[in-house]
């Protein structure tokens, strides 16, 4: 069994009027549009997979992309996620001439937190922290990451002094309501943190000046063992005035050049006088 194609026309021929059939087999053109047909679907098919692989493939990065950028112990982020989100921060802030807070922390005597209570106990306590510490932000634009082991840093655009020692003063409320046990630590009965304050005004230029690499302690240290924080503040290191040389130390230079050159000069050679005899006039 096969298909046909029936084509009539008609043709006028004067008076007259004359119908022509055409018979065609068609079977084979079937065939092809049919197996078209199905190609057309099989290929539909494969393109609703590959978008959904595609879709799984979006999500799988951004997954992995958060996890890159995320710590995998405490949920907050990362130092590769700081230190981009510092960079960003830094030239929003200097196009813009805000200010930008920066809050170092550091957990007190961690190691003997460590040593004394074990790993797990104090993997615990890390997560702890770092829960109090996304608390103690005020804005959406805040900022908390873990700098690495046991320091924490906060990263808080558009904040002046006052408002990053608000956050602060409540992350050290936040540990003292805590109450996280540290039996080892001679500041405490409670675990503490040391927190340093750094408030500044972007230029544009590097993200890494000076007071961060060289940070220096403030006068503000806890008086008492029971103290609960303890501020830093980076400074950048000034530069001293360069000094000229005088004529003592002329006198060293060429004393020393000297020195260097009476090995090349035969034994018992008078020394080569230092500076030319100045004649004073009475």
């Amino acid at each position: 069994m096969f298909e046909l194609e029936l084509t009539l026309s008609e043709i006028q021929l004067g008076n007259k009027r004359l119908y022509t059939a055409v018979m065609r087999d068609i079977s084979e053109r079937k065939a092809f549009e049919a197996k078209l047909i199905a190609n057309i679907d099989e290929l539909e098919t494969m393109q609703q997979a590959l978008n959904a692989a595609n879709a799984q493939l979006l999500e799988a990065n951004m997954e992995l992309g958060r996890i890159a950028q995320q710590d995998g112990l405490t949920g907050v982020a990362n130092r590769r996620a700081f230190d981009s989100r510092l960079a960003h921060e830094w030239a929003r802030a200097a196009r813009s001439g805000d200010t930008l807070a920066i809050l170092m922390l550091d957990v007190d005597h961690f190691k003997k937190y460590n040593d004394g209570y074990g790993h797990q106990l104090g993997d615990d306590c890390l997560k702890r922290v770092a829960a109090i510490l996304r608390q103690a932000p005020e804005r959406p634009g805040d900022f908390v990451a873990r700098y690495g082991g046991e320091e924490f840093v906060i990263l808080l655009p558009g904040t002046d002094a006052p408002g990053a020692r608000r956050v602060a003063e409540r992350i050290r409320d936040g540990l003292i309501a805590a109450g996280i046990p540290h039996a080892f630590s001679p500041t405490a009965p409670h675990v503490t943190t040391s927190i340093g304050i750094a408030v500044m005004r972007p230029r544009v230029g590097p993200t890494r000046p000076a007071w961060w690499r060289r940070p220096t302690r403030r006068s503000t240290r806890p008086r008492t063992p029971a103290a609960t924080a303890r501020c830093w503040r980076g400074t950048e290191r000034r530069r001293r005035p360069r000094r000229r040389p005088g004529l003592a130390g002329l006198r060293g230079a060429a004393d020393s050049s000297e020195t260097g050159r009476r090995r090349s000069r035969p034994a018992g050679a008078p020394p080569l006088p230092c500076h030319p005899p100045v004649t004073r006039r009475r």
